[in-house]
């Protein structure tokens, strides 16, 4: 799985772990966690083929979003702080390599295609997220 050898890597960036500490997870936000900012991570692609690196006839390109949620004062802040951590560690052309621990998965590259400003969560009935900053990320890897 993708989500978690890119869970593996963020949880990996000290300047990334200072914000959220080990709080990242695929899918949701569990009821419990109590913590001023999480990072949710979505498949929201199938691995496409790619057949424009030399070489690599087994790469694939899958996208992740990557919600950044935020609670408390200061939220609009954090979540744009962490938003610029993951984009500094996942910047074009600056990482290439195997990420993941049991899921491992060699990277060719990673791309942000979309981001949203810094938003306003609407409050829902309990929820304690008042802040998002969403990217979605396109991972160059081989298939797994």
């Amino acid at each position: 799985m993708i989500e978690a050898a890119l869970k593996d890597f963020l949880q990996d960036k000290p300047q990334i772990r200072k914000y959220t500490g080990r709080h990242i997870y695929a899918g949701r936000i569990p009821r419990e966690v109590d913590s001023p900012v999480v990072i949710v991570l979505r498949k929201i692609s199938a691995p496409d083929q790619h057949d424009d690196l030399p070489g690599q006839d087994n790469c694939v390109g899958t996208i992740i979003q990557v919600e950044c949620f935020g609670k408390g004062a200061g939220a609009d802040v954090r979540t744009w702080r962490v938003a610029e951590e993951i984009r500094k560690a996942t910047a074009k052309d600056c990482y290439r390599g195997q990420i993941g621990l049991e899921h491992s998965y060699y990277v060719h590259g990673m791309t942000i295609e979309r981001e949203s400003s810094n938003v306003p969560v609407a409050p829902v009935t309990g929820d304690k997220w008042t802040q998002r900053y969403s990217q979605d990320l396109k991972i160059t890897h081989n298939r797994d």
